[in-house]
Order: C-alpha cells, then sequence, then structure tokens
C-alpha cells in the first residue's frame, strides 16, 4: 500500500520515468480494488481496470469530477461527502458506499478516500479504493431480515389470533402496516373473494406516504372486468411480475387497470379454504420503482398468508355461523305456522297426562290466540285442550318412546279450525311441534272447485276455439267449437300434433311461435292457416299464454275478414299501380313535347336543305340519312306517348287477322331466322277499334322481346280467339271490366320470367337484357296502348318453360268501313298570303320561317304572346292567319287567337305542338281538327295544313 501510494504521489506530479508508470500500471490492474487518483478540484486524473469496469463514465476519455462518474445518475454538484472531504484538505480519511448497476445486477461498493501528501506535508490529492461488499452485504441483511420476521410472525400471531370483532379492522390494518414497513413495499393489499357471487373486493389497504389509495375503487368487482386475473387466483399460485409490461397478452384489462394505478411491480397470494377454493389474496405493490422479489422474501410471504388465512377463515367461519343462527331464528319468528316447543308430561307409570308449552313463535301464539309471554309454562289443556286430547297424546308418546316424526289432522271444537300437525323429537320427554293452519287452504279448495267447474262451463261453451297444449305442441284438450270450426272429431283431436292441421309451409312460423310463447310471461298473437276436415284452408287468429308447462290458447275464425282484406288490397294496389303510371305518363308527355321540339329543328331543315337547296348528290344522303333519323327517333316519341296514353292516334275499326298477315314478313326479319314464327287465328273474329300503327307496335315489341327470349332456337306462337269475361272472373284480373274482348296471344318457350319480376314487368325502363341491349320501354309501351284502347293484359311465365303475354281489346260493334291508310307521299302546296308566326323556341321559330318563305308565304315572327299582340295593333301590317304554338309563358295559343280575332276579324288560326292530344285538350284545342299540326312535321304536312286552314271559310 505504502509503495502505491508512492506511486500515486509521483504520478500526481507527472511521472518522470517510464519505468514508474509501468509498475503503476502493473500494481494497480493487479489489486481486487477499485483504485482512482483525484486531484485537490475532485478531478479524476487516473483509474485501474476494476473501476473502470463498476463506473463506465471513467472511460469516456475526457477528464471528469468525482461526483459525475461515483453516482447513479450522476450529479452536477458535488455530493456532502466529496464538499466535507474537500475543505479538511486532507485531515482524515473517510469512508461511504454506493450502489451500482453492473451486467450482473446490482452491486454494493464501500469506497474509502485516503489523502495524498508529499514529504513535506503537502496536500497533492485523494486515493479512492472501491472494494464490492455485495456477499458479504446480502448475507448479513438475510440473516438479519430473517430476525426480524420471526420477531414479526410472532407478534403478529399474538394478534391476529381469535381476534373479537370489533378490534378486526384496526387489527388487520395494523398487521398490514408492519408487512409494508418490513419489506418496504409501497402498497400491501387484503383481498375478500366471493365464489357465489363471482366478485372480488378491496376490504383493507396500507399505503406508504405519498402513496395514493385505491381501496375506493376496486369494490365488487365482476370476473368480467379482470377476467385473467381471476383465472389466476383460482389456480392458487403467487402472482408475480416484476414488470407490469410483461404481461401476457390476454391480461390486457388487468394491465390496463394497473397502469392507472401507476403499479410497477405486484406480487400476490391467493388465499384458500379447506376446500382448496379461493376465498381472497393478500397483494403487495411497488409503485415507485421496479421490485425483483427475493426467494427468501417469498417464502417468508408464504408464511405469513397461511397464518393470515386461518385468521380470514376463522372470521368468515364466525359469521357464517352467526349468519345461519340468525337465518334461522327469522325462519321459526316468520313462519305461517306455529312452532312450539313442549314438554310431555306423564305419570309414574308413564301414561302421558299433558303437555306443558315451552315456547313459541309469534304465529303459534296467534293460532291459540295468546302471547308468547302468556303460553309459556302453561299447559296445553288450559290453552289449547285439544292438543290435550288422550288420543293426541298418545301419538307425542309415541314420538318420544320410538324417536319417529309423527304427523296428524285435528278439527278444533268450536272455532272449526283445521289444523295439521307435525312433531319432531328434541332430547328426553321434550319435542318439537309444527302447526299448519289449513282452515283457508280447506276453503281455498272449496272455492278453487267452485271456479273450476265454472271455467269448465264456460270452455265446453265459449264461441270461441280453445284449446290446452303442450309446451310441444301437442293437443291435450279442445273445446267442441274446434271441431265444429275445423271439421275434425274430437277424439281426432286429442294427443294430435297441432302441426299436423296446420300447411307445411307454416311449421317453422308456428314452431317459433309456440316456442316463444312457452318463454314469455304475457299472451303473444299468430294469425295462421289451419286445414279444415275439407281439405279447404280456413284463417285463424290465435292467441296463446304459457301457465306453468302448458300453453293455454284461444283461436278465432278470422277467414271472411282475410279475403275481404286481401280483395282490399288487391284493389289497392291497383289503385297504387294507376297512379304511379299517370305520374310516370306525365313525366313520358313533357319529354317528348321537349323531344317533339328537337326533332322538329332536324326535320325542318333537313327536308328545307333536301327540297329547296339542290344539293349535290353526296349531301343528298347525308341530308337524307339525317331526315331519316329524326324519323325514327319521332318513332321513340311514339313510345313514350303510347305509354303515357297521350299521343296523337287515329283510331279505327280494325280486323286484327288481316293487319297480323299483312305484319307476318317484317316480324320474320325481326325475330331472325332461328326462331320459328306460327300462328293460329281465329274465324270470324270481331273486330276492334284501334289506330293500325299502334297494332304493329304492340306485335313488334311483344316478338322482339320474345325473340330476347329464347337463346338458341326456338318457336313464338301468335293467336287470336273471342272471348267474353263476366262478372266472377273480372274481379281476379287487374283491369279487367266484364265484356267482350278480342285476345291476342304470343307465347315464346324461352327463358321465362322470374317471379320477383313479373309484378312490376310493364314498368317503364324495366329490362331483363344486358346493359346497352334494350331501353325498358317495349312492354312498358304496349302496356300504354293496351290501357289507351281501354283493354288489359295479362303474364303467365314460368323460368325455364316461357312467357305468354295476352291481350284483350274491347269488341268494337260498329259495321262501318275501316279508312284507308294513307299512301304514296304528299306533294308540297304553296301560297303567297301573310302568315304571322308566334313561338317561344328560337330554333323553331326561325326554322318555320324559312320554311313558309321558301313556300312562298310572306312571314311575320313573335317571340311571346305579347310581341304578337303589339305586331297585330299595328294596322299598316296585314295578317291572313295566325300560325302560333300552343304552350307558351304568358299566354296560351288559344287565347291569344282570341285577342288577335277581336283585332283582326275573320283572321284564321292554325295551331301547332310538340305536347300530347291529351294537352290540347286541356286548351281546348282538337287535335284531329285541321286547324292544329303535331310536331314534328314534315314541309309537305305544313304546307297542306297551312292550305286547309287559310282555305276553309268556316275557319
Amino acid at each position: 500500500m505504502k509503495r502505491l501510494r508512492a506511486l500515486f504521489k509521483k504520478s500526481a506530479s507527472e511521472p518522470k520515468t517510464l519505468t514508474d508508470v509501468d509498475a503503476y500500471e502493473l500494481l494497480s490492474n493487479s489489486l481486487p480494488y477499485g483504485v482512482s487518483l483525484l486531484d485537490p478540484d475532485l478531478n479524476v486524473i487516473r483509474s485501474n481496470v476494476r473501476m473502470q469496469e463498476w463506473f463506465p463514465g471513467l472511460n469516456s476519455g475526457k477528464q471528469q469530477k468525482c461526483y459525475q462518474v461515483f453516482n447513479d445518475p450522476p450529479r452536477t454538484k458535488p455530493c456532502p461527502e466529496c464538499r466535507k472531504h474537500r475543505d479538511l484538505k486532507g485531515e482524515k480519511n473517510s469512508e461511504f458506499f454506493r450502489h451500482v448497476r453492473t451486467s450482473k445486477g446490482f452491486r454494493t461498493l464501500r469506497l474509502k478516500s485516503v489523502p495524498l501528501k508529499d514529504t513535506e506535508g503537502a496536500f497533492h490529492g485523494f486515493l479512492e479504493i472501491a472494494d464490492d461488499i455485495t456477499e458479504q452485504e446480502t448475507q448479513e441483511e438475510i440473516r438479519t431480515n430473517y430476525m426480524r420476521f420471526l420477531e414479526l410472525i410472532n407478534r403478529v400471531s399474538a394478534e391476529v389470533v381469535n381476534i373479537p370483532d370489533e378490534e378486526w379492522n384496526n387489527q388487520i390494518h395494523s398487521t398490514l402496516r408492519q408487512l409494508g414497513e418490513f419489506f418496504a413495499v409501497d402498497r400491501c393489499c387484503l383481498f375478500d373473494f366471493d365464489p357465489e357471487k363471482n366478485l372480488l373486493t378491496n376490504t383493507h389497504e396500507w399505503c406508504a406516504p405519498g402513496i395514493s389509495a385505491q381501496i375506493e375503487f376496486l369494490q365488487d368487482v365482476p370476473e368480467s372486468a379482470l377476467p385473467w386475473w381471476f383465472k389466476q387466483l383460482k389456480t392458487l399460485e403467487p402472482i408475480h411480475f416484476p414488470d407490469i409490461m410483461a404481461l401476457p397478452p390476454e391480461a390486457g384489462l388487468e394491465k390496463q387497470e394497473l397502469i392507472r394505478q401507476e403499479i410497477k411491480s405486484i406480487l400476490y397470494f391467493p388465499m384458500r379454504d379447506e376446500a382448496r377454493q379461493c376465498i381472497g389474496c393478500i397483494g403487495f405493490d411497488a409503485v415507485q420503482c421496479p421490485r425483483i422479489w427475493q426467494n427468501d422474501h417469498i417464502s417468508m410471504l408464504k408464511v405469513f398468508t397461511t397464518l393470515l388465512t386461518g385468521t380470514v377463515l376463522r372470521k368468515k367461519n364466525r359469521e357464517s355461523l352467526l349468519h345461519r343462527e340468525s337465518q334461522y331464528r327469522q325462519l321459526v319468528d316468520n313462519s305461517l305456522n306455529g312452532v312450539y316447543s313442549l314438554e310431555l308430561i306423564c305419570d309414574v307409570d308413564g301414561t302421558p297426562l299433558d303437555l306443558r308449552i315451552l315456547s313459541a313463535n309469534p304465529a303459534g301464539a296467534e293460532i291459540l290466540h295468546q302471547t308468547r309471554h302468556h303460553l309459556a309454562g302453561n299447559l296445553a289443556s288450559e290453552m289449547f285442550p285439544d292438543l290435550a286430547k288422550p288420543s293426541v297424546l298418545k301419538q307425542f308418546s309415541k314420538l318420544i318412546r320410538t324417536g319417529e316424526g309423527q304427523t296428524l289432522q285435528i278439527t278444533t271444537t268450536g272455532t272449526n279450525q283445521h289444523l295439521n300437525l307435525t312433531a319432531y323429537p328434541l332430547h328426553g320427554l321434550r319435542f318439537g311441534l309444527v302447526i299448519a293452519d289449513n282452515t283457508e287452504r280447506e276453503q281455498a279448495m272449496r272455492a278453487l272447485q267452485t271456479k273450476t267447474e265454472e271455467l269448465e262451463s264456460y270452455f265446453q261453451s265459449s264461441l270461441d276455439m280453445l284449446c290446452i297444449l303442450s309446451k310441444d305442441g301437442i293437443l291435450i284438450e279442445t273445446n267442441p267449437e274446434w271441431s265444429s270450426i275445423t271439421g275434425h272429431k274430437p277424439e281426432d283431436l286429442a294427443g294430435t300434433p297441432i302441426l299436423s292441421f296446420i300447411p307445411e309451409a307454416d311449421h317453422a312460423g308456428v314452431l317459433a311461435f309456440l316456442s316463444s310463447a312457452a318463454n314469455s310471461e304475457h299472451s303473444l298473437d299468430l294469425t295462421v292457416q289451419m286445414k279444415h276436415a275439407d281439405g279447404n284452408l280456413r284463417w285463424l287468429e290465435l292467441r296463446a299464454r304459457a301457465i306453468g308447462d302448458l300453453l293455454y290458447a284461444s283461436a278465432r275464425d278470422i277467414t271472411s275478414r282475410k279475403l275481404a282484406e286481401e280483395e282490399h288490397n288487391t284493389l289497392q294496389q291497383q289503385l297504387n299501380q294507376a297512379l304511379k303510371m299517370e305520374s310516370i305518363g306525365r313525366l313520358a308527355g313533357g319529354v317528348a313535347h321537349d323531344f317533339n321540339n328537337t326533332l322538329q329543328v332536324i326535320l325542318g331543315n333537313s327536308e328545307m336543305a333536301l327540297n329547296f337547296q339542290n344539293p349535290s348528290p353526296t349531301l343528298k344522303n347525308t341530308l337524307l340519312e339525317i331526315r331519316d333519323a329524326a324519323r325514327r327517333s319521332s318513332t321513340l316519341t311514339r313510345q313514350l306517348l303510347a305509354f303515357a296514353r297521350k299521343q296523337n292516334i287515329e283510331p279505327r275499326e280494325v280486323h286484327l287477322n288481316e293487319t297480323l298477315q299483312g305484319m307476318m314478313k317484317m316480324l320474320r326479319r325481326l325475330i331472325g331466322e332461328r326462331i320459328k314464327l306460327e300462328w293460329s287465328l281465329a274465324e270470324d273474329l270481331w273486330p276492334v277499334f284501334i289506330d293500325p300503327g299502334q297494332v304493329d307496335q304492340l306485335l313488334a315489341n311483344l316478338c322482339v322481346n320474345a325473340g330476347d327470349a329464347i337463346e338458341n332456337e326456338g318457336e313464338i306462337l301468335i293467336q287470336t280467339e273471342n272471348v267474353s269475361i263476366r262478372s266472377a272472373a273480372a274481379l281476379s284480373i287487374p283491369g279487367a271490366k266484364p265484356g267482350d274482348y278480342v285476345k291476342l296471344s304470343v307465347r315464346d318457350n324461352g327463358t321465362g320470367i322470374p317471379p320477383e319480376l313479373r309484378e312490376k314487368i310493364f314498368e317503364p325502363f324495366l329490362t331483363t337484357k344486358a346493359e346497352g341491349k334494350g331501353t325498358g320501354l317495349g312492354l312498358a309501351t304496349v302496356h300504354g296502348i293496351v290501357l289507351q284502347n281501354k283493354g288489359f293484359i295479362t303474364l303467365e311465365s314460368e323460368p325455364g318453360i316461357g312467357s305468354c303475354f295476352k291481350i284483350h281489346l274491347p269488341r268494337h260493334h260498329s259495321t262501318s268501313e275501316p279508312r284507308k291508310e294513307k299512301a304514296g307521299s304528299q306533294p308540297i302546296l304553296k301560297g303567297d298570303e301573310t302568315i304571322l308566326i308566334v313561338e317561344d323556341e328560337p330554333m323553331i321559330l326561325q326554322m318555320t320561317e324559312l320554311t313558309l318563305n321558301k313556300l312562298g308565304y310572306k312571314t311575320n315572327t313573335a317571340a311571346s304572346p305579347l310581341e304578337a299582340l303589339a305586331f297585330a295593333q299595328d294596322s299598316q301590317y296585314d295578317i291572313d292567319l295566325l300560325l302560333t304554338d300552343v304552350v307558351m309563358p304568358d299566354m296560351d295559343g288559344k287565347e291569344l287567337s282570341r285577342q288577335l280575332t277581336a283585332l283582326r276579324p275573320g283572321l284564321k288560326t292554325l295551331y301547332m305542338s310538340g305536347y300530347t292530344n291529351e294537352t290540347m285538350t286541356k286548351y281546348g284545342i282538337i287535335c284531329t281538327d285541321i286547324s292544329f299540326i303535331q310536331k314534328p312535321f314534315s314541309v309537305a304536312e305544313i304546307s297542306h295544313k297551312l292550305r286547309a286552314a287559310l282555305d276553309n271559310h268556316n275557319s
């Protein structure tokens, strides 16, 4: 040591030779101690390998203060030992201890600081020597702690054995405090576990100073809140987690609760009873920092847990005994039966003479019309003579002799009470007696019997169907009305499952109803069909309720009401459908108007270019394609109007057979060669009143749809026949009225129509074809045409078999010859009169003006009715004819014509419109009159309409 001190002294003044430095390094690194050299200002100058191992901060390569490297965590100012030592300037040695964290865990170091002086006594610094005393300290600590724990166990044992109830809480708190202080824990808790309610409750808790209590948050905790914790406790194994973050994934709820309580480590010991069932646990929490419990401490705590478990069990058993005793006392005192303690009095020969009443409960005193105090010690012959009769005493004597319980019944004299007596032995001549007063029960039984007879009478005579069923639906008893309503004999009903009278399709619903009724406290209702003996179905309104193990049900026949409701629903659906189709029809009419205006511009300009511009062949072909496209587009307008039942039509008497035969070629081209087209036309077919073009639309749409429904090869059959529908049949067919009809059927053997689409198959824009393959207006157009002509249409279809559309058109009774169809194209007629054109659509106004000018007419234009009136008021302008749109802002065409005629008497008028005939009728205009032209119109059509209006002297 002297040599080491000399080397350190020399080193402090910078060694002069390499030999001294090597010797210092060799000597210091070979020591089992840690060695460091400090200057007077506490700077660490050198350290050996052992010191650097314990204090890694020495390896940083820079000069540091001792309090920065010898403390964990490092300090920013000198510690008290350093300040004191530096102030003494080496007058004496000092010794202190440090706990350091190493790869082997925490170690305890004893540090000794030795002042360094030269030969003249001058102070040069300190020599720090560190020695590892962990093992020595641990063994000493274990021995000391064990002795202290034995003292604690002896003290606690004396305190917790037979704790009086009034001292229980205080003593448990004291015990937890002593344990917590002994083991230096942050929180010590005692939990009670109720296995019946499956609840965990924190009953007692001790917390170290500065640690918050958690007992109020842990009352009656259910298993659902801490499922993993409950499972672990029931295994009766200790729960030890030095770091709660290491809890398993299934302990997620527990981890959240522990984090809420700021707990970092836990150690819990379950407590069990003699049956190895958990009755609670004792636990220790580390809040300020994690803690790893040593094995010897865990062993000590197991001993304490066993000691405390015995105390808790004794407390629970004592409480249980007191609770049961209290329960029994309350049961006896609150019993409705009389409970007595009696003593048999006998003579010297053992013959029973009387009974002494020792005690009685309140009900027993009430039965004898006495007080409990007055009964005690008195003889039964005085208090209750019927009990002291020889026959009764004989039974009690037998009880005493054999020890077997006796039961007998008596009826009291005078009061006529019906009593049931049960006697049981106690000891010696004493026995217990329980008396049940059955007087009210006997009266209730007689009343019940009377009530039962009344109910039986009602059951047999009720106009409702009454029955009793088992909960699985077996008929046990039925009243006569069941046989009357269902036609089944009573012997066929009893013992039969109710499902045998129910259609199979309703079995699942009835079973669910029976199950619900069996498990409900209330009556449940169900409307169901039941088979009559004649095979017909009857509608029943069923109500059932469970009483005990049986179901009591009543039923009422509502077949008539059900049929009336169904008829009402059918009529309501027909009305709703009619309203819906009417609404969509108005929409279609509006669309048709706008489309007609657009087509008028396209058609008018293309015809103008064709008729008056003398175009080149190429341009002429282009214009013809434009004109033809406009005419084809007008077909879509007619379809919309047909659906709306509002297109302008010219109905006439038509013989369908002739029309069908004329369409066969066109229909074959429409459906293609892969499909065979057949027809069956009835002879002497009645005529119908319809526009021939509408017949073409009907057949074209139905045949095209039928062809699309046939995937490969197939057949379409068209049939006609005369049918007469009577009143009864008309009720079941939507839209039908009694009368004579011509039926037109189109049948195919295609894929058929799914059931869910049949009811809405005639709705517009509904299509079963692939996207882009159909507009969904075909069948809607057919439906519209049929309804417009006061007919009706029905559908029969089966998936995979095919479909059949049946159109019924009313028979026409007129014998006039049908009008001939217009043939060929019309010539263009011209004129030189002056025409005032009124149109609110600028493009149509411009196009119409140009057309009339090409026809030779002089024209004036107005974009509104008000502008036309202003023009007509100027007398310098001549007007021979007013050509006006009908529906315009501010004023309609009819009113404009009236006001202009007042200004210009004799003025002729020609109306034009893209709206439907129904709309025109509202404005007082007849679409078939010569004074009206429907948009879109051709040049030839307008030229003829103008000449007809101008040349008509009655206009």
